[in-house]
């Protein structure tokens, strides 16, 4: 399910975004404090409902703002899916084609997302429930019966 385009407004520097996405790979280059890091934040934000790097949500709107809103358009088959999430004083509201949904994990079920980072060798040496956590979120992409396969 390759995602087709992602529009970002208010999530850190970045303000009025719109990338057309390849569906096979992309590239963000551009100088330091260009917002590349902040892009991939908000692939992560709509996938996860969390960042990467903060646990305050509040910390990604941009100075000045008093909201941000990350939306992607997938394929799913024959059909595009539009799936969107907005971050603002009353929290976080959660879209899958303009219908809301109540918890990050409906979007979760559409976008898979994972990052490889600095602490990516913790799947080795760390805890089991380090690995088990990782293999939990790669099932919930595979099976749509998750919480069933998670007991079983």
């Amino acid at each position: 399910m390759p995602l087709e385009r992602i529009r970002v407004d208010g999530l850190r520097i970045l303000s009025d975004v719109d990338c057309r996405l390849d569906p096979k790979r992309n590239y963000f280059f551009g100088p330091n404090g260009a917002g590349k890091t902040s892009l991939l934040e908000a692939f992560f934000l709509i996938g996860r409902g969390r960042s990467f790097r903060t646990r305050q949500t509040r910390r990604l709107v941009r100075r000045g703002e008093d909201a941000l809103s990350v939306y992607v358009e997938h394929r799913l088959g024959d059909r595009l899916r539009r799936i969107g999430l907005q971050f603002d004083a009353a929290g976080m509201a959660y879209r899958i084609d303009r219908q809301p949904v109540a918890a990050v994990t409906e979007i979760a079920r559409c976008v898979a997302v994972d990052v490889i980072g600095p602490g990516v060798h913790r799947l080795i040496e760390g805890a089991p429930s380090e690995r088990r956590r990782f293999v939990a979120w790669g099932v919930l992409h595979a099976e749509q019966d998750h919480l069933g396969s998670s007991k079983r």
